[in-house]
């Protein structure tokens, strides 16, 4: 008998280890490339390499599975929550480098295993999505000599959501639930009689995070599979390649009597002036209105110039 129970211990010593090693050849194994670097550090303030390559990815899927289906002929729009934009504490951050990318990395450019589904929506409805959304910034007064801080840190990233496929502005410093003041498709103002097709996930139909309209009685569509193969899907067919960033969303550009600082980024934002050097060389993302002020804790404070912010 014991030797059977020994027996058997190795065994499943044995087994826990091949599954060990073939999870672990599986997460190293690479599946795409991208041919950028990928950071979040500003993803809360401005358009956002990473997330707009991620709703590329979801709208691309979207416009291929509704052809054939009643929703055929209806706009695909896509959102990305801000998973990685710091509400979690200043390492909360995506960076990734240029390169060969693995199961893991993919799994850490999309954060969640969620699955994929759809909702069908009317303008008005995006509208009232967007400003909920809008919660993401502090007010800010134009005539306030004192610095103020553009992100409202009390507010969960994953609530503000970028949209692709339409694009819009919101003025921070009107009141939450006045800040839109620009949403369009195609150059035509969002209306109640415009409806569209929003790629989104199960969390986020599903009533995760309580945005208006993005409730299960809206949902059309669904999929088994998680959003990781549609993006490796997608990768591979740009063959790594970004696509150039496309400016669809801002905030207002105002002048401001004080300083309008931005807290992003951990070891005393060393890494996110590291990314602005990058960023600014390659062309990534705008970035010659943001400027390095200081620390907070172990944040990194970097001022914006909303006065140069670039609008859709």
């Amino acid at each position: 008998m014991f030797r059977k129970h020994l027996t058997k211990s190795v065994l499943f010593v044995v087994l826990a280890m091949v599954m060990a090693m073939s999870v672990s050849v599986f997460a190293e194994e690479i599946v795409a490339s991208i041919n950028i670097p990928l950071s979040t550090y500003f993803a809360r303030v401005q358009v956002n390499p990473t997330y707009q390559l991620l709703n590329r990815a979801s709208v691309a899927f979207g416009e291929a599975e509704t052809v054939g289906t009643e929703f055929e002929g209806l706009p695909v729009l896509s959102r990305m929550s801000v998973a990685r934009g710091g509400f979690k504490g200043a390492d909360d951050f995506l960076d990734r480098p240029a390169g060969d990318l693995t199961h893991e990395d993919i799994a850490y450019l999309y954060r969640y295993s969620n699955t994929v589904q759809a909702l069908k929506l009317n303008g008005k409805q995006i509208v009232e999505w967007l400003e909920a959304s809008a919660g993401n910034f502090n007010q800010i007064d134009p005539d306030e000599t004192e610095d103020q801080l553009l992100i409202n840190y009390g507010f969960d990233g994953h609530h503000l959501d970028h949209f692709w496929g339409i694009t819009y502005m919101y003025d921070i410093t009107k009141p939450l639930g006045q800040r839109v003041v620009m949403a369009e498709y195609e150059g035509t103002p969002l209306s109640e009689d415009m409806e569209f097709i929003i790629m989104t996930d199960n969390f986020r139909a599903g009533g995760g995070g309580g945005l208006p309209n993005a409730v299960p009685e809206n949902i059309v569509m669904k999929w088994d599979h998680d959003f990781d193969i549609i993006l490796i899907d997608y990768l591979n067919k740009i063959d790594g390649i970004a696509p150039e960033l496309v400016h669809n969303w801002s905030i207002k550009p105002i002048e401001t009597k004080g300083r309008i600082l931005v807290q992003t980024g951990p070891e005393w934002g060393i890494p996110a002036m590291e990314y602005v050097e990058v960023a600014s060389e390659l062309g990534i993302e705008p970035v010659d209105h943001i400027t390095y002020f200081g620390s907070e804790d172990v944040w990194g404070l970097f001022e914006i110039d909303l006065s140069k912010v670039q609008t859709p």
